[in-house]
């Protein structure tokens, strides 16, 4: 097939770039060349029936959808000019000290117990895990996430009863020189294995994490968008 939109025309001494299907104008080469490739309404339709299926992507700053190119690490936006990161598919499973899953929650359906009942009674049991990075030395360096971790304590306490004894309220935050205190990979499931242990009906159970978030590729298909939220210790 055609490697982009090589006639190029030279109009008050600024470069354009016009597609050879439609004749539609564009500001740089990656910009038509991703329009012929995976946009263009005149292509011939030969040339896309041993194509595979383009991948699609939405542009973060105007919402347009448009065609990835293969192998692709950025892609400009053709409507806004915006330079979007593409998502990236991994080679192989993840390898190391980083599982694929930590849990196993059957998929699909499955009939509730009951339906409409009242809830269960308050136990009165009530246990908090605060996390908070700031991240400090590091390119991804925040300021406030300790001091929200600090408010949320002060909230929960204050306004809902929490205990904020060590046996009922952990926090992690990365100013601490204890280790087991620190808001690390580990040290985070430890705190929600904790958290959740022992739960009963009438218990409230509390998380809060303050610091960077990050998406990876959902390999159930259970979100919509095909990405799971995650957060970064």
């Amino acid at each position: 097939g055609a490697m982009g939109c090589m006639n190029s025309s030279d109009a008050s001494s600024e470069t354009v770039w016009r597609c050879q299907y439609c004749g539609q104008v564009f500001a740089t080469y990656q910009m038509a060349d991703n329009h012929e490739k995976y946009q263009c309404p005149g292509r011939p339709a030969g040339f896309q029936q041993n194509a595979p299926q383009p991948q699609m992507m939405r542009c973060g700053q105007c919402g347009q959808t448009f065609g990835l190119p293969p192998n692709a690490a950025q892609v400009r936006c053709p409507a806004c000019n915006t330079v979007n990161a593409a998502p990236q598919a991994p080679q192989q499973p993840p390898q190391g000290s980083i599982p694929t899953q930590v849990y196993n929650q059957p998929i699909g359906l499955s009939n509730a117990p009951c339906i409409g009942e009242q809830g269960p009674e308050p136990s009165g049991r009530k246990r908090a895990l605060l996390v908070g990075v700031n991240y400090p030395g590091t390119q991804a360096e925040l300021s406030g996430c300790i001091n929200d971790v600090l408010r949320m304590q002060g909230l929960i306490s204050q306004m809902y009863g929490f205990p904020a004894s060590p046996d009922a309220m952990r926090v992690l935050t990365d100013d601490q020189s204890n280790y087991s205190l620190l808001p690390t990979r580990s040290n985070i499931l430890t705190g929600l294995q904790w958290l959740a242990s022992g739960a009963q009906p009438g218990d409230c159970l509390f998380f809060h994490f303050s610091g960077h978030g990050a998406q990876q590729l959902d390999p159930k298909c259970m979100e919509d968008d095909g990405y799971d939220e995650t957060i970064c210790p």
